[in-house]
């Protein structure tokens, strides 16, 4: 597997205590183990196109404390919950609950913009491809649009009507799927607000990262449930997706002992 090296987390969700004791009176843990298998996430991209705008997220608001990070850093995997949740315990005493769909998107996130700039390479897809696109979004095909999807490693020739052959693609992994990725950036470019750049790119690695990621309801043994802890925890930011959605939540040890009234207060 690739080393992924990141660095500077993202500050700790703060829990609120009273609404944490309603919710773990909801909590039902039913736990399940996989059977012992190779860890199936594979982080590595052959290549990637080159952009060199900076990515656009969500501000931080603070910086983690020390003590956070050095907890972040010795997290083990213990069980599965609901087929969707991690379950993590660390040195401090406390668990944590991680989104192992989340968890997936934001270390494919960083892998795929780590490498972009490496050099755009583009291929024509491995299987033809042809879309429709209808009249009155072709009338916002405008070149400065097209050159859009060149920059973002798409390019399409018209084929007749209102219909469009995907001449060529990105490169980011061997089996994402070429034409939804393609529909859903037209999408992005053609019906959403965003038009600086750097945030559409933004969208389209994200939405690859998402569409490369384990999903939730998917059974996960104790190897990739920790492969995927160690690789997060080496992101610049482990505490959300890059669409902004929370991987990691914790719950101190004082906050157990509290649930449990065991604190003497």
């Amino acid at each position: 597997k690739e080393d992924l090296s990141f660095s500077a987390p993202q500050p700790k969700r703060q829990i609120d205590n009273k609404a944490k004791d309603e919710e773990v009176k909801q909590l039902q843990l039913d736990f399940t183990y996989g059977e012992q298998v190779e860890p199936k996430f594979e982080t590595k991209v052959t290549a990637t196109p080159s952009f060199s705008d900076v990515e656009k997220e969500t501000p931080y608001v603070e910086e983690p404390k020390d003590e956070i990070k050095d907890s972040l850093k010795r997290l083990r995997a213990i069980a599965q919950l609901q087929l969707t949740y991690i379950i993590a315990e660390s040195d401090d005493g406390g668990f944590y609950l991680i989104d192992q769909h989340a968890a997936n998107e934001r270390i494919n996130y960083e892998a795929f913009m780590k490498d972009v700039n490496k050099g755009l390479i583009m291929r024509e897809p491995l299987i033809p491809e042809l879309i429709d696109i209808p009249l009155n979004d072709q009338l916002r095909l405008n070149e400065e649009k097209f050159e859009t999807l060149t920059r973002l490693g798409i390019k399409l020739e018209h084929f007749g009507g209102t219909t469009y052959k995907i001449s060529q693609v990105p490169v980011f992994k061997e089996d994402y799927d070429e034409k939804v990725y393609v529909e859903d950036v037209l999408n992005q470019l053609l019906h959403s607000d965003i038009e600086d750049f750097s945030n559409l790119r933004h969208y389209a690695v994200a939405t690859m990262a998402c569409k490369a990621s384990v999903r939730a309801n998917e059974r996960l043994d104790l190897n990739s449930m920790q492969y995927l802890l160690d690789n997060l925890l080496k992101a610049n930011n482990p505490y959300t997706c890059p669409h902004g959605r929370p991987t990691i939540i914790h719950f101190s040890k004082y906050e157990l002992e509290k649930m449990f009234k065991r604190t003497g207060t």
